[in-house]
């Protein structure tokens, strides 16, 4: 037993996300892998921002903890997840299940020649990344997208809206800041 990260999921908590996750396949062994730590070991990563190689050592190798985020992103996992969860707070908000309303912005970020792909974002003089977050009334994470900084806020927000994975039916309004003005959006 080790020492709880702030990032750890309670017992609780946990509850609520293992039924989310993919059963394990009924061929071949049973994995040894204690799922609630890989989550933990995301959710680590997630928050303080470091390497995946610097996950301390406390959580499951690193290369475990990575291919099972590589696979959960890629078959859907994670969105769904926090398509659920998003739901669920908002109806215990008294609110209806998606949103009505959203708020859309990016942000620029500064990166080093071996993080992969970038760009210059001619506006702010950065050569790095650009993230593009919607979130509904109550802060919730709608959709996310990280490309070069040198994608335009238009083409990054219809990126953006092109990548939900959920029809957001209810949707009538996004705010969005004078970088996304043009005919062409929202």
């Amino acid at each position: 037993m080790r020492q709880p990260y702030n990032t750890d999921l309670s017992s609780k908590e946990w509850e609520i996300i293992a039924p989310m996750l993919p059963k394990p396949s009924k061929l071949g062994r049973p994995p040894k892998t204690d799922f609630q730590e890989v989550m933990n070991g995301i959710f680590y990563i997630t928050k303080n921002g470091c390497t995946w190689e610097n996950l301390p050592h406390d959580f499951p190798p690193y290369s475990t903890v990575y291919f099972y985020f590589q696979r959960w992103t890629k078959t859907g996992v994670i969105a769904e997840i926090n398509h659920q969860i998003s739901a669920q707070v908002r109806l215990a908000d008294g609110r209806e299940e998606t949103p009505s309303l959203a708020s859309l912005d990016s942000q620029s970020v500064k990166t080093m020649d071996s993080a992969g792909s970038r760009g210059i974002d001619g506006g702010k003089k950065i050569n790095g990344r650009k993230r593009f977050i919607m979130a509904d009334t109550l802060g919730l994470a709608i959709g996310v997208m990280v490309c070069p900084a040198n994608v335009g806020e238009r083409a990054g927000a219809m990126k953006l809206l092109e990548s939900l994975k959920y029809p957001m039916r209810r949707l009538q309004k996004i705010l969005v800041d004078k970088g996304f003005s043009g005919d062409d959006i929202l």
